[in-house]
C-alpha cells in the first residue's frame, strides 16, 4: 500500500510539474494573442469604470464614462490617437451631486469641459510635446496603454490565473510582472552601489474569443494586493465613427 501511495505521489508531482510548464506556455501564448489582437484595432469604443480596492490603494473617486478612441498617432509617446471621454464623477464630498465631465482630443487640441464652472479648457498640443493630463477621468483611456508598457520594460513573468466572466464575456486572467532595478539612495540621498528591485504587477482580464482587454488591475510596488481596477464593458473594436466625433463644441454661455 505504501509503495502504491509513493508511486501515486510521484505521478502527481510529475503531472503537477507538467501542468505548471503548460500553464507558463499557455500564458505567454495568450499574452501574445492579446497583443496581436489589440495591435490590429484601429479604433475602439467602450464603457469604463475606475474603482479603488484594497486598504492601501490610492485615494481615487469611482469614475465611470464612455470612451471612443483611435490609434493612428503612432509617433506620439502619450496619446496614440484621437479620443473623447464623457461621464460623471462624484462630488468633492459625499453629499455633493455628481459632476459631468467631457474631454476630447482631435489630434491637435485637447478640450476639457468644466460644466460646474461653465468653462472650456483648451490646450493646443504640438507633435513633440506630451499632452496635459486632466485628472482622474483620463485613466479611462486604459485600453490604449496596454502595449506601451512593453516599450519601457518587457514582462519578467506572465501567469495564467484561470478564467472569469465580465459583462457576459468569458475572460482569461493574466498576471503580468515587471521587475525594475532602482538605485538605492543613501541617508543623504547619495546613490549606493547595490540597486533595489521593484516589481510592478498588473492583472489583466482578456476576452477568450477576441483577446481584447476587459479589465486591468494594478498593484502597489512589491505587493500582491491590487489597489485600483479599470473595467471596460460594451467593448467594440473598429466601430463606425463620425468625422466630428472628437470635436467638442463650446456650449452656449461657456467661456473658453
Amino acid at each position: 500500500m505504501r509503495s502504491l501511495l509513493v508511486s501515486a505521489g510521484i505521478a502527481a508531482m510529475a503531472t503537477s510539474q507538467f501542468v505548471l510548464c503548460a500553464s507558463a506556455q499557455d500564458a505567454q501564448k495568450l499574452y501574445d494573442a492579446y497583443k496581436e489582437a489589440t495591435a490590429k484595432v484601429k479604433a475602439v469604443s467602450y464603457t469604463a469604470a475606475i474603482k479603488p480596492s484594497g486598504t492601501g490603494g490610492p485615494s481615487l473617486p469611482e469614475i465611470s464614462g464612455k470612451v471612443v478612441l483611435t490609434t493612428e498617432l503612432k509617433d506620439r509617446m502619450d496619446f496614440r490617437g484621437k479620443f473623447i471621454i464623457t461621464g460623471e464623477r462624484p462630488g468633492p464630498v459625499a453629499t455633493a451631486p455628481a459632476t459631468k465631465f467631457e474631454i476630447g482630443f482631435d489630434g491637435k487640441v485637447i478640450r476639457n469641459v468644466l460644466h460646474a464652472e461653465k468653462v472650456v479648457e483648451e490646450l493646443k498640443v504640438s507633435a513633440d510635446e506630451p499632452a496635459q493630463f486632466f485628472e482622474e477621468p483620463m485613466m479611462l483611456l486604459a485600453f490604449s496603454y496596454w502595449h506601451d508598457e512593453d516599450e519601457m520594460q518587457e514582462p519578467t513573468a506572465i501567469k495564467h490565473a484561470g478564467q472569469a466572466e465580465l459583462d457576459g464575456v468569458k475572460c482569461d486572467i493574466l498576471v503580468v510582472e515587471r521587475t525594475f532595478e532602482m538605485p538605492d539612495m543613501g541617508e543623504m540621498g547619495e546613490e549606493e552601489a547595490a540597486p533595489k528591485k521593484m516589481t510592478m504587477k498588473s492583472r489583466l482580464h482578456v476576452g477568450e474569443a477576441d483577446h481584447l482587454l476587459r479589465r486591468v488591475e494594478y498593484a502597489d510596488p512589491n505587493k500582491d494586493e491590487y489597489s485600483v481596477s479599470i473595467t471596460m464593458t460594451e467593448v467594440k473594436g473598429d466601430p463606425s465613427i463620425e468625422a466630428t466625433a472628437f470635436t467638442i463644441v463650446t456650449p452656449d454661455g461657456y467661456t473658453v
